[in-house]
């Protein structure tokens, strides 16, 4: 044995031996909290992952045992693996949430994820226009570049933005001509609709355009280092953090734990103990 724990250091470093130790200082602080994981649970969680191992062989279950005896392992061994595992794992999210802590400056990163920016949340469209990719457009069908300045380029936008206002004008949706004008590849299949927008997408001057526009109504062009944009407002909603806040925080408390989480709660319990290394 002596031989064979020698032989797995060489081989496999000492990162089998970190997670052991990581598990029985999970399974110490669960049960110093008086946690426990049915066994239910458990065993869903290790038939998931088993599922999800004979998805790559379109579940045939003997080749995947088979596969398992030729690289040493018999399928107790793997579902025992499983299992401990799917323990570590369920007790460390426990651990996370019985000993979260919600700070108010949590609740109001939230808060604006959730709700926007200082509690606005908007629905933005746009039409975006870019004078090199326009360039490009007009030399491929033949127009000489010499005759595409810079100046020449702005005005073509601006020519195609009014042609814009009166088709929306004439009841055409603001939608449908973003999938028909805009640049971006993406508006073909959102009719420009800028997801989450958060008044930071192309920056401050395209905000404070936003800022002012009104519900419905077409603002712009309005020129930004990436080109010109038509913006439509489709909804705004304003939202108090204090009328939200108790709601934020029992969401934040009962959110399931992210690694990075679950990875702070194990390096905190290494902390807390002295581990012998050799």
């Amino acid at each position: 044995m002596e031989s064979y724990r020698d032989h797995l250091v060489l081989v496999s470093g000492r990162r089998p031996l970190e997670t052991l130790i990581d598990r029985m200082l999970v399974e110490k602080a669960a049960k110093e909290r008086q946690l426990v994981v049915p066994e239910s649970a458990v065993t869903e969680a290790v038939t998931q992952s088993w599922d999800s191992y004979l998805l790559r062989l379109d579940g045939d279950e003997e080749r995947f045992v088979e596969e398992l005896r030729q690289n040493g392992y018999t399928k107790a061994e793997v579902l025992q693996n499983l299992r401990n595992q799917a323990r570590h794992n369920l007790l460390a999210e426990k651990l996370c949430l019985d000993s979260r802590v919600v700070t108010d400056e949590r609740i109001e990163e939230h808060f604006q994820t959730q709700y926007g920016q200082n509690g606005e949340a908007v629905e933005v469209r746009h039409i975006f226009l870019s004078p090199a990719r326009l360039k490009a457009d007009l030399i491929r069908e033949g127009t000489p570049a010499t005759e595409l300045s810079t100046a020449r380029l702005d005005a073509l936008c601006v020519e195609k933005f009014e042609e814009v206002v009166d088709r929306l004008e004439g009841g055409e949706e603001f939608e449908a001509l973003a999938a028909i004008y805009s640049h971006e590849f993406a508006a073909k299949a959102t009719g420009g609709l800028l997801s989450n927008y958060n008044y930071r997408a192309y920056g401050e001057v395209f905000a404070d355009a936003v800022r002012a526009a009104k519900v419905g109504e077409p603002a712009g062009p309005v020129r930004t280092d990436s080109g010109f944009h038509l913006i439509e407002v489709v909804s705004r909603v304003h939202t108090e953090l204090e009328d939200v806040r108790e709601e934020l925080r029992q969401k934040l408390l009962l959110a399931t734990p992210e690694q990075p989480e679950l990875q702070a709660l194990v390096e905190g319990l290494r902390a807390s103990v002295e581990i012998e290394t050799y």
